[in-house]
């Protein structure tokens, strides 16, 4: 991409705010610096080859570097860096262009077809934004209405028609948060007092989880794109990784915290992988409360499991 979007009121979000006032401007242009490389490769990074790009070579740097990745403005999986933003404006970017490489195509085709039936407009820049014009969404009110409705009804009619998306959305945080509770009190003998900074965590630790799955199914489907995950399959591989990060690694068994579990992320799926690849041990080949084995569990995470 040539260009990404970028808000006015950027500075107002709260994780901006809180990067300026950890780093000031130093901050700031780290972080945009590394938006317009993203938007230019338009998938992933090498952390390293960023880092040599951005001349992330002091500890100062490298502090301002991790605060960023701590805020949730990029991820690290892999050894690759991506922002998720940019990742989705890329192949949103891509399948329009896709549509309106279609739409000349056929609106050509059609001129050639039907010479002694084209509808001369009064100005040119219509035919312009008819042909390569992207594709809005159209609103109720631009159909007329099979039946007078109040603006009352419309209101809760549209308030009724978004509670279910609301839902849907939040079922897998959801799960993830009660499962992670159960495990830590039944290990810890106490609950957990889950905190904000505690969401942010997790959501963190979803979307690093979703990224490795998508990575090794793309790679076991030669490449091809995998644009959605199913549920089940993300809550189950996220049941593995923290049940199995307790079990293999003894220092994260004692500072059991999302925090940790998010910050030693890539450290985590790297031992749970070899375990995998090696063996597991005695530990990890435990059930987990939802019935699946070990193997089936890291299957869930690898994507090798259908």
């Amino acid at each position: 991409m040539k260009y990404f979007l970028h808000k006015s009121d950027a500075f107002e979000d709260e994780k901006i705010t809180e990067l300026f006032m950890g780093h000031g401007y130093e901050g700031l242009g780290m972080f945009y610096t590394m938006l317009e490389k993203f938007a230019k490769h338009e998938k992933p990074i090498r952390t390293a080859v960023l880092k040599m790009q951005l001349h992330i070579t002091t500890p100062e740097r490298n502090k301002v570097w991790k605060a960023i990745e701590e805020l949730g403005l990029i991820y690290s999986v892999g050894g690759e860096s991506f922002n998720e933003n940019i990742l989705n404006s890329a192949k949103k970017y891509h399948t329009t262009n896709e549509k309106n490489r279609e739409k000349v195509a056929n609106w050509r085709e059609k001129q050639k077809s039907n010479t002694d039936e084209i509808e001369v407009l009064e100005d040119p820049i219509d035919v312009a934004n008819d042909v390569t014009g992207y594709e809005t969404v159209t609103l109720p009110d631009c159909n007329p209405p099979k039946e007078k409705k109040s603006k009352e009804n419309k209101s809760k009619v549209t308030a009724e028609s978004e509670e279910p998306s609301v839902e849907k959305a939040t079922t897998l945080f959801t799960k993830c948060k009660k499962t992670y509770e159960e495990f830590y009190t039944q290990k810890k003998q106490t609950a957990y007092y889950f905190q904000a900074v505690d969401g942010a965590k997790l959501k963190s630790i979803i979307k690093k989880i979703e990224f490795v799955i998508k990575q090794q199914k793309e790679a076991t489907n030669g490449g091809i794109v995998v644009e959605s995950l199913n549920d089940g399959m993300v809550f189950d591989a996220f049941n593995y990784y923290i049940t199995g990060s307790h079990d293999a690694d003894q220092w994260i068994s004692d500072n059991f915290s999302l925090s940790n579990l998010d910050s030693k992320f890539n450290d985590l799926i790297a031992k749970l992988k070899n375990i995998k690849q090696n063996g597991t041990s005695k530990r990890i080949n435990s059930k987990a409360d939802t019935g699946l084995s070990a193997s089936q569990r890291a299957a869930r995470l690898y994507g090798s499991d259908n």
